[in-house]
């Protein structure tokens, strides 16, 4: 997935087969190790939660080798705010309240 902004998250992970048809040289496209290839979803322009559908493409193609075809060539995704963390005060936070007294 390319880096989504206004901190959201996918609200799931799609479990769609992802099918790729390259051209190229054969003697190119024999050498290619299927794992080399890197399927992402482009949500780039995803700016607010809801649902969106979702281009597929391929990084890390070799030189030389293009892709002929994607299926399916986008998938709906939705995506949710990621939730604010509480923050936690650290032994060197010179902020955090002093621990309450303990009552006898």
């Amino acid at each position: 997935m390319l880096p989504l902004k206004n901190n959201l998250r996918l609200a799931a992970l799609p479990e769609q087969l992802i099918s790729i048809r390259l051209r190229g040289l054969s003697r190119s496209l024999n050498d290619i190790d299927g794992k080399q290839l890197r399927p992402f979803l482009d949500l780039s322009n995803a700016t607010q939660p809801g649902k969106y559908q979702a281009e597929v493409r391929i990084s890390s193609l070799p030189l030389g080798i293009e892709t002929e075809e994607i299926t399916p060539a986008s998938i709906d995704v939705e995506l949710v705010p990621i939730p604010d963390l509480p923050t936690t005060p650290t032994a060197g936070d010179k902020t955090a309240p002093p621990p309450a007294p303990n009552k006898p």
